[in-house]
């Protein structure tokens, strides 16, 4: 089993846990992941866990017509997978769409109170969402070994 070796001396091989640094734009988002292969090349893959911006670092959400199972864009202009557009229901029983509750005087929206009812799309539409897939990483000086217990190896 191959292994590499971080700045501080650690070795490292697949299985163990690392933390690196990840660059997007003029952020830096330090990553946890367990290291999955160390190529011939040199190169790592790891699979990341959880990172200091995670938000940012998740898998890829999309909308499937569950008859068919192709891609599909539910806010389409045309409005074809909406059941129900979104309004405001007040009090009294009246619905209000975005644009109505909007150019309402004030007034009017202090007099009463207002529930948002979100968008309905038709049973079709699924959201799914991929699962985190492994990073192939290049430039590996920045890779560290937790060493056990330092930083805890907790998922």
């Amino acid at each position: 089993m191959q292994t590499k070796t971080d700045f501080l001396g650690n070795e490292y091989e697949a299985g163990d846990y690392v933390i690196y640094a990840q660059s997007a734009g003029r952020c830096i988002n330090m990553v946890k992941g367990q290291v999955v292969e160390i190529k011939e090349d040199g190169r790592v893959r790891i699979q990341p866990i959880a990172g200091s911006r995670w938000k940012s670092h998740h898998g890829q959400s999309y909308s499937v017509d569950s008859r068919t199972g192709k891609k599909i864009n539910p806010w389409a202009a045309s409005g074809i997978h909406i059941k129900t557009h979104s309004y405001y229901l007040a009090e009294d029983g009246t619905k209000y769409s975005s644009e109505e509750y909007y150019n309402l005087h004030w007034s009017e929206r202090d007099r009463q109170r207002f529930k948002y009812i979100p968008t309905v799309f038709h049973d079709y539409v699924e959201t799914r969402t991929d699962a985190i897939k492994p990073v192939t990483i290049s430039v590996t000086e920045n890779i560290v070994k937790f060493a056990d217990g330092e930083l805890g190896t907790e998922v």
